[in-house]
Order: C-alpha cells, then sequence, then structure tokens
C-alpha cells in the first residue's frame, strides 16, 4: 500500500521523470531559469530522460522535427550535410536546448542533431507544447513568449554561422569562376 503524502511533501519523483532535471536547469540556464516551473514541468510532462552514445544521431536531416533536446550532460552538435560533406553548425552543452526550430515548426529538419560524445538528454515533445498552445492553454502561452528571444538569438547565430562557411566555401572557390550566393538577403 502506498505511503500517504501530505501537500507539504511532493512525492517523491521517479528516475524516469525529467522533470526531476527542472530545479538544476533553472539553476545553469539563465532563459529556463526566467520560466516559471510549473510552466516547465507542463512542458516536460512526458519527456523522455535518454543516455546516447557517441555519434548517435537523435534527429535526421529532412525528416520531420518532433524533438527538442535539453543537454544534462555531454555535448551535442547540429550538422548539415551536402553532397555528403558534413559541417557542423552548432554544438550544445550542459543544460542548453538543442533544436529549438522543433517547438515551433515541425517541419523537416534543416540539420541532423548527432551526440558528439556520450551525452544524456532529456527528449522533449514538440507536439505537447503544440497541444498547449492549441488549447491556449496559460503555460504554452508563456512557454512560446520566453522561447521568442531565446529561439531569435539561435537563429542569429545559425545564421551568422553559416555566413562564415559561406565566405570560406567563396574563398576555396578564388579563381573558379564561382560564386555561393545566399538568395535571402
Amino acid at each position: 500500500m502506498a505511503e500517504p503524502t501530505t501537500p507539504d511533501v511532493p512525492a517523491p519523483r521517479r528516475t524516469d521523470d525529467a522533470t526531476r532535471f527542472i530545479p538544476w536547469l533553472r539553476d545553469r540556464n539563465p532563459f529556463l531559469g526566467r520560466i516559471p516551473a510549473r510552466t516547465l514541468e507542463a512542458l516536460f510532462e512526458g519527456a523522455i530522460s535518454k543516455k546516447a552514445k557517441r555519434d548517435e544521431v537523435l534527429q535526421r536531416q529532412g525528416e520531420r522535427a518532433v524533438r527538442a533536446f535539453v543537454v544534462i550532460s555531454g555535448t551535442l552538435s547540429l550538422r548539415v550535410e551536402s553532397n555528403g560533406i558534413y559541417r557542423e553548425l552548432q554544438s550544445y552543452s550542459t543544460a542548453e536546448v538543442a533544436s529549438l526550430l522543433a517547438l515551433v515548426d515541425q517541419g523537416p529538419c534543416p540539420y541532423e542533431v548527432r551526440s558528439s560524445i556520450e551525452s544524456e538528454v532529456v527528449s522533449i515533445d514538440a507536439w505537447r507544447l503544440a497541444q498547449l498552445c492549441a488549447a491556449y492553454h496559460p503555460n504554452g502561452v508563456a512557454m512560446l513568449e520566453m522561447m521568442v528571444p531565446l529561439l531569435t538569438e539561435h537563429l542569429r547565430q545559425l545564421d551568422e554561422r553559416c555566413v562564415r562557411l559561406a565566405a570560406r566555401k567563396n574563398a576555396s572557390m578564388r579563381g573558379s569562376g564561382q560564386v555561393v550566393q545566399r538568395d535571402d538577403r
């Protein structure tokens, strides 16, 4: 028979319960620290704590992006493949969030998410946030409001990285008559 709990003493969490990381993450990540704990708990409900082996692919480029990954330990990298050549765009370490795009758009993932070394991640289901937002749930709306500045900064960093990669590619092609151009500017 289960021991009754009092309102002052929360029930112990299971070791596979991803919400157990929330206090730790809020202390280490300024963005997550600004989000109310109840809002994070709503997002982390159903999240999966997973150990990833070195070079394990967590999200393939081109597949539908349905998960974001919070790094508990280790390192994740975002890589883009073109003509069989992989280029790393960004790496994420402890308490950082990779593949944020999945939380706002579950379209084809423009990059691969790979574990650079043995890592532990919390895999957050993007549909959970979509359901909260579709129901105009206060936690979903609060999460989106808090995510916009982080997502904007993340996209700026990726854009800068792409510009540097294009410049490096142009420099290596000098004299060949070819130029890499961006169509979005």
